[in-house]
């Protein structure tokens, strides 16, 4: 992870002088989620997102709710989802905040029966 701040040196007449400058996070970014579906009311699921960007403050946000979330590195953040999250097929939207900086949306999908193939539909 790196710093929030850095260091910037200035020449003046005088002397070096060195000051600190804030530096802003890089917005965080979803590449990819795992698993990508689950079936309604089935047992609780760890969910991984991977991506960029994260920190140790960043939230999973689990269809516009912010979930519980572990961070395990700036490329990956895990939550458990719970059966209870949904009644219904539906698809949901899964994102990533640091503070106000959201990141783009990764579907996930509930079926109503486990997929064989283990693919979305499309």
């Amino acid at each position: 992870m790196s710093e929030p701040f850095a260091t910037a040196s200035i020449n003046e007449p005088e002397g070096t002088i060195q000051k600190l400058q804030e530096q802003k996070a890089p917005p965080p970014a979803i590449s990819s989620i795992s698993p990508e579906d689950a079936v309604v009311l089935a047992p609780d699921f760890d969910l991984t997102v991977t991506g960029t960007g994260f920190t140790s403050t960043s939230v999973i946000s689990f269809n516009a709710v912010d979930v519980p979330t572990t961070f395990v590195s700036a490329t990956e953040l895990t939550t458990t989802v719970a059966s209870s999250t949904v009644a219904d097929p539906q698809l949901v939207s899964v994102t990533v905040k640091n503070g106000a900086e959201v990141s783009n949306a990764a579907e996930f999908e509930f079926t109503a029966v486990a997929r064989s193939s283990g693919k979305k539909r499309k």
